[in-house]
């Protein structure tokens, strides 16, 4: 089940990770780029994690099979890394901040919608492209 949430992004560039999130204190986080509209964030430790405990217990090939590819994916289409510090805080990649999301964000007249569930995050930059999803 995905939660969603908006968020502001302060002048330093970070935005507070949802609580819907499993992610911890210190942890890395990979940012990846689909489209301009929307950037992802990416926990690589659950992924990992998930990924370990299906060849443990769940001969799913295929599912093993996406798991991996999305980790390779990931790795191969990162735009950036950042810890999570002690208030759930993540800092966007200054190459996302400056090319990516508009200045009504970075002004904080308008606030990032945040999509996503335990080891991912869809941020929106722009919310006509979330009314485009959901339709």
């Amino acid at each position: 089940m995905f939660g969603m949430i908006e968020r502001c992004m302060d002048s330093k560039g970070r935005m507070a990770i949802p609580s819907f999130t499993h992610v911890e204190q210190k942890e890395e986080l990979a940012f990846t780029m689909d489209d301009r509209n929307f950037f992802l964030i990416n926990s690589l430790r659950l992924l990992k994690d998930t990924l370990l405990k299906l060849k443990q217990s769940d001969p799913d090939e295929q599912l093993i099979a996406e798991l991996e590819q999305r980790i390779k994916f990931i790795k191969e289409n990162c735009m950036g890394l950042s810890i999570v510090d002690n208030q759930r805080r993540v800092i966007i990649p200054l190459f996302m901040r400056d090319n990516l999301i508009p200045d009504e964000i970075k002004s904080g007249q308008e606030k990032l919608l945040i999509r996503g569930c335990s080891d991912m995050l869809k941020v929106y930059v722009n919310r006509s492209s979330i009314i485009n999803q959901v339709r």
